[in-house]
């Protein structure tokens, strides 16, 4: 407890230093080179800010792709369900035919 309130005291009396000091000190942060390397092959971080709506790939139900990841989202423009036409939906394997449909539940044919 004295410990935080020891930052916190030195935070308030002189916070460039004492962020300076914290900045140099080795306290285990990710560096950029680990970062980088933890996130090969991986989708991009997204912004913590949105400028706009956002927009799903859109495919027809004769042109869907293979799904590469668990867990992508897709619309499928001419899929029906209930009264509409177009759904979201989302791969549970990867491979041809492994995307389901939002509002039904069932696999994208």
């Amino acid at each position: 407890m004295s410990e935080n309130y020891d930052v916190l005291s030195a935070l308030l009396k002189d916070p460039v230093s004492a962020l300076t000091a914290v900045a140099s000190a080795d306290v285990g942060l990710a560096t950029s080179a680990s970062v980088t390397a933890a996130t090969a092959g991986k989708a991009p971080l997204a912004s913590p800010v949105f400028t706009g709506l956002p927009q799903l790939p859109s495919y027809a139900k004769a042109s869907l792709p293979s799904a590469t990841a668990v867990g992508q989202v897709i619309f499928v423009s001419d899929a029906t369900g209930g009264t509409k036409t177009g759904s979201v939906a989302f791969a549970i394997a990867t491979g041809t035919g492994s995307w389901v449909d939002v509002t039904t539940g069932t696999f994208v044919a």
